[in-house]
This record gives C-alpha cells, structure tokens and sequence, in this order.
C-alpha cells in the first residue's frame, strides 16, 4: 500500500504535475500562477539545462515550454524527451512570441501574449 501525495485523501487522484520551462520571468511566474490557481502541482524551470535535470528526475502529466529559450530551443527539449518517452510530445504545449517559429507535428503552440485561461484550458 502507498501514502497518498500531501493533500490528498486514500483512493483520490493527486494533482497532474506541469513542468514550465521558460527564460523570462515574468511569462514563468504568470504560468506558475496561472496553472497552480487551477490546481495543478507546478514547477519551472529557467533553461534546457534545468529542465533536462528536473524531468530525468520526475514524471510530469504536461510541459509548457517556451519555443526560444537562452541556452537552446524548446523543440530540442521535446525532441530529446520525445527519444526517451515518445508519449512526451502529446503531453507538451509550446509557448512562442514569435508565429514563425518551427514547430514539430504533433505539438500544439500557445501564441504570446495568451489569457490566462488559454493556457489553463
């Protein structure tokens, strides 16, 4: 038998778990807030480097990744997940300020700037 996550009740289904990675602090924390306000467990993280390490050390229900990062590129994220999981790109959303950016088949954008309630949907 398991111990229940914190917060929840035996026989309850915890919260789907989001990693967020983006550069900019400001779209970071508007998905950190966005997505825990819906009851979502949430972290983020800055770059490739730190999301590669937080995603070989968890599973997440879904990442939101920003298409242009400082140290590379969302899609090398997914792409690189995707080898290891190949699940992985149907559970990622790309974010981008810029429509066109290259994007892989299969994974759905969210154009900056978005409503809250687009990247809560």
């Amino acid at each position: 038998m398991t111990t229940p996550p914190p917060g929840t009740t035996p026989g309850e289904t915890p919260p789907a778990r989001i990693l967020v990675v983006d550069d900019n602090d400001l779209t970071r924390n508007f998905a950190f807030l966005t997505l825990t306000s819906a009851d979502y467990h949430v972290d983020t993280a800055t770059g490739l480097a730190d999301a590669r390490h937080k995603a070989a050390t968890r599973r997440y229900h879904a990442l939101v990744v920003d298409i242009r990062l400082t140290d590379g590129t969302g899609t090398t994220l997914v792409g690189e997940l995707g080898a290891a999981d190949p699940g992985t790109a149907g559970r990622c959303l790309l974010v981008s300020g810029h429509p066109g950016d290259p994007t892989p088949a299969g994974v759905p954008v969210l154009y900056k700037p978005f409503a809250a309630a687009e990247l809560a949907a």
